[in-house]
């Protein structure tokens, strides 16, 4: 399990509670586009993906601090180099939370 902790953002590996807000962000058509992330259709994707998380640490969720919900989520992917790809809400895009 990864947990890194800032001053305002916390990054973790997610949990089974994360599953309805992993598929909040991830059926976002205009988040998955922008991002190259496939759009879920359905929440058991978000399911299967955070269990794979789980055994991988290969995705991570970023939330707020003071707040639990997620905000936005990194995908790391084995390649030639790992990539990393992130989908940060659009409500707090807005906020300066992505920088």
């Amino acid at each position: 399990m990864v947990e890194l902790v800032t001053d305002r953002l916390v990054i973790a590996t997610p949990g089974e509670r994360h599953i309805d807000e992993v598929f909040r962000i991830m059926s976002t058509r205009c988040l998955a586009e922008r991002t190259g992330f496939k759009k879920m259709d359905d929440v058991s994707e978000a399911e299967g993906k955070i269990r794979w998380a789980m055994r991988t640490d290969n995705m991570l969720i970023i939330s707020r601090k003071d707040e639990d919900d997620v905000i936005g989520i990194i995908i790391l992917t084995p390649g030639h180099l790992w990539i990393m790809r992130s989908a940060i809400s659009l409500k707090h895009l807005s906020r300066g939370m992505a920088t």
